[in-house]
């Protein structure tokens, strides 16, 4: 069925699935009346597909095989895949020729491809909201936007143009998903865990022994098979099912990784509450955020603190659907 869809088919088919913002930025900016396209770099079928319907001339599969990678890489600096990436991508800005070129973080970016960007697109712009990564040009964007105060900070320091955007929830979701009723009595934990979130991965063993949890991320293998983080692991969840998830749930469980400070500015805070699911976040030092701690939001001190108040959520189901 794949192979029958054209680009655009398969590209509206796989951001309707609610993975990270699907299609929500294409809908808000069409809604204010911009012309608004949306390409995913990395996702290695659906640009071969947008290759091959524009007939541009690649590199053969054998020359990813060796020698012929180490020629390759020694004559254009990079690898064939690498090169290939590039070129759909540079052929996908030049054909929508935007006003402006937005970049979310995790995107692979260099400050040579942005030079090639600006040949197409008359203005760059970042969205930030991870940790910082070596090699990353950020002085080349014209602004710099961000979720986290504190990166929005760091980056006026360097003299970067920068704002502060919050994360938003997409309240189509609720077209596609509707909450259950009654909630289940349990925590839900949805997102990256791993050996460097030592203070969540702490968290998440301490409810996993004390309430019932549900937890999904990509792998669990760095934990013991005895572990009752491992024994509460539900798989991964991506898209439409982190929806679901948050929408059966009466909590779901949240705690900030360094970067972010003691802020309520996680993409997690709006995805869960949406859904209609109990927050259980570590107290602001921001009061003045969006979420009124006790009325839209729980928030705890410490994780005996959480502890706690998970336990009464999850006894008191009317109290957590209330908030």
């Amino acid at each position: 069925a794949y192979d029958r869809l054209s680009y655009d088919e398969c590209a509206r088919n796989l951001f309707r699935s609610g993975i990270y913002y699907g299609d929500s930025y294409l809908d808000a900016f069409t809604g204010l009346g911009f012309q608004a396209a949306q390409v995913v770099p990395d996702c290695e079928p659906l640009q071969k597909k947008w290759a091959t319907e524009r007939k541009l001339e690649l590199p053969p599969k054998w020359s990813s095989r060796a020698p012929f990678r180490w020629w390759w890489t020694r004559r254009f600096g990079c690898t064939p895949d690498h090169w290939v990436r590039e070129r759909v991508l540079l052929d996908q800005i030049e054909f929508h020729r935007p006003r402006f070129l937005w970049f979310f973080s995790g995107t692979p970016i260099d400050a040579r491809l942005l030079r090639r960007c600006r040949e197409f697109a008359d203005h760059l712009v970042l969205w930030w909201a991870c940790p910082l990564v070596e090699g990353v040009p950020y002085a080349e964007f014209d602004l710099v936007l961000s979720g986290i105060a504190d990166l929005v900070d760091y980056f006026r320091g360097l003299g970067i143009n920068a704002a502060l955007v919050s994360h938003a929830f997409d309240d189509r979701v609720l077209q596609r998903i509707q909450p259950t009723r009654p909630r289940l009595p349990k925590v839900a934990f949805v997102g990256a865990a791993s050996p460097h979130h030592v203070e969540r991965l702490r968290l998440l063993d301490l409810l996993a022994r004390n309430v019932e949890v549900e937890i999904y991320w990509s792998g669990w293998d760095f934990l013991p098979e005895d572990s009752p983080i491992a024994q509460s692991y539900r798989g991964p969840a991506l898209g439409d099912h982190v929806y679901q998830v948050y929408g059966s749930c009466a909590g779901a469980g949240h705690h900030n990784i360094h970067l972010a400070g003691r802020t309520l500015s996680a993409k997690r805070h709006f995805e869960a509450t949406g859904m209609g699911a109990c927050v259980l976040a570590q107290e602001p030092t921001d009061k003045e955020g969006l979420f009124q701690p006790g009325c839209e939001i729980v928030t705890y001190e410490t994780q005996e603190d959480c502890l706690q108040k998970a336990r009464h959520l999850v006894e008191n189901l009317e109290e957590a659907e209330r908030i």
